[in-house]
């Protein structure tokens, strides 16, 4: 991990959307992910600027991790979890629909970046070049979330 900010050269936000359903892991697991590959970073790495969650219907409430792939050793690292509410679909004809949920402050580290002379803590995530991110549910969902990270290539 570098002193110097990540800048992001290539947006990819649209392109990391994942829908999460039946991919079930656990926290434990290092060797083996039973989760589902959501990208991989760009030949220069990415760095993830903040991850949501957008209910597709009914789900009981859980938990999701996420891990990276070392792309030379194929080993994975335990990044995080974070708790997804219980949602209810909205019955027809009601346009309220369901509200997002923001999974950055549970999954994404605080980085500190020099800004004259003070630091400004902001969170994200650098992925180095070619390393895979993955996520993965504590147990299978009836409608499942999709998973939208915000960031891009360096």
């Amino acid at each position: 991990m570098g002193t110097q900010p990540a800048f992001i050269e290539t947006p990819r936000g649209s392109i990391w959307a994942f829908i999460v359903k039946d991919s079930v892991g656990s926290r434990g697991s290092t060797s083996v992910v039973a989760g589902a590959k959501a990208f991989t970073a760009g030949p220069s790495g990415s760095f993830i600027e903040s991850i949501t969650a957008h209910p597709r219907g009914t789900n009981a409430a859980g938990v999701i991790f996420m891990w990276a792939q070392d792309a030379n050793s194929g080993g994975f690292r335990y990044l995080g979890s974070a708790q997804l509410p219980s949602t209810t679909a909205p019955s027809l004809g009601d346009n309220t629909g369901m509200s997002p949920v923001n999974l950055s402050d549970d999954l994404l580290p605080i980085c500190l970046f020099p800004a004259s002379n003070t630091t400004t803590p902001h969170r994200g995530l650098r992925v180095s070049p070619g390393d895979s991110i993955y996520y993965a549910v504590d147990q299978a969902l009836s409608a499942g979330w999709v998973i939208v990270t915000n960031g891009g290539d360096l």
